[in-house]
């Protein structure tokens, strides 16, 4: 599990073994231990890369008290067509959280 290293609304995280800086890869999946409480949009920037913004399932940024300061959120990264106005960088959906307020 990786800890969150960012700041309210701003996510980050460091890998033992760090993505390459400019890529982005579809699929990865990563637990990452939740140190600030979401306000509003968020984004997810690991290993130094750009920050990309969060959606929850229904693929929709998200909007304020989706991840709970000590818990754990499971985030992937996914390119989809019309998802984060068509963004190569693509983006990181929420697919599971742990924890509560």
């Amino acid at each position: 599990m990786l800890a969150d290293t960012g700041a309210v609304n701003a996510y980050t995280a460091v890998n033992a073994t760090q993505l390459v800086a400019g890529t982005s890869v579809d699929g990865v999946m990563q637990a990452v231990k939740i140190v600030h409480t979401n306000t509003g949009v968020s984004t997810y920037a690991p290993d130094g890369l750009t920050a990309i913004p969060i959606c929850g399932l229904g693929l929709q940024p998200l909007q304020g008290g989706e991840l709970f300061l000590n818990g754990t959120a499971i985030l992937m990264h996914m390119t989809i067509a019309g998802v984060n106005s068509g963004n190569a960088g693509g983006g990181i959906v929420m697919i599971e959280k742990y924890g509560s307020v």
